[in-house]
């Protein structure tokens, strides 16, 4: 069974053309910032 996994998007990454290497983020910021939540553990699975 597929899952459909919860990514916390920002507002450009919902509406700007998404880059192949930044997927599923608009921008290495972006993805950056992500990172950050996972290590500073807000993310947790």
């Amino acid at each position: 069974m597929l899952m459909k996994k919860n990514i916390n998007l920002c507002r450009k990454c919902k509406i700007k053309k998404i880059a192949e290497k930044y997927r599923p983020f608009c921008s290495e910021r972006c993805k950056l910032l992500d990172f950050d939540e996972w290590i500073s553990e807000k993310k947790i699975i």
